[in-house]
């Protein structure tokens, strides 16, 4: 199970809109076990500043996005993760 939060102005224009929070989950499903988790907060380059409906919308705060990595620099931390489970679908 994956999911993704994005940053959203009040204006959504598709290309603006921003990934600001990646998470996965790995269950083994003969158990139905959690065997590993992944959660990283991004930070935004396009609008870096998160907008009041966003923060209501997902509970993630300025403070949250402002110390985390890229969007890049999470993604190859989640490749790390994702290579340990070559048979995951």
């Amino acid at each position: 199970m994956d999911e993704l939060e994005s940053s959203r102005p009040l204006v959504v224009f598709p290309d603006q809109m921003e990934t600001i929070e990646i998470g996965l989950v790995v269950i083994d499903f003969e158990s139905l076990v959690i065997v590993d988790e992944f959660q990283r907060f991004v930070r935004p380059q396009i609008n870096p500043t998160l907008t009041p409906f966003c923060k209501k919308l997902t509970s993630i705060q300025q403070v949250d996005v402002d110390g985390a990595l890229t969007y890049q620099e999470v993604g190859e931390e989640l490749r790390t993760v994702t290579t340990r489970y070559p048979n995951a679908a």
